[in-house]
């Protein structure tokens, strides 16, 4: 992993080392190594995890599935309109 440099900021170049440190999981693995976890924790936090994900698909679905819903009510309306008038 390289990390530029460019005029003189060293700032910008740590705060992208940071981020792509942080998207490639190093950070969580150093927290998750400080001390032992027996079998079992592990278990326990990948379930809660896998929860978490199913859980935030089922909301961006929801809130997909009553973006359209509202389009084609509003569609059905629009038609309604114009043929009243």
């Amino acid at each position: 992993m390289q990390i530029y440099v460019r005029n003189n900021e060293v700032m910008k170049a740590y705060k992208k080392l940071t981020r792509k440190l942080r998207d490639d999981g190093l950070f969580l693995e150093l927290r998750e190594n400080r001390h032992f976890k027996s079998k079992s924790e592990l278990k326990r936090e990948r379930l809660k995890r896998a929860v978490a994900r199913h859980n935030k698909k089922q909301a961006e679905a929801l809130k997909l599935f009553e973006k359209t819903e509202n389009y084609h009510t509003r569609k059905k309306d629009d038609r309604n309109k114009r043929i009243r008038s």
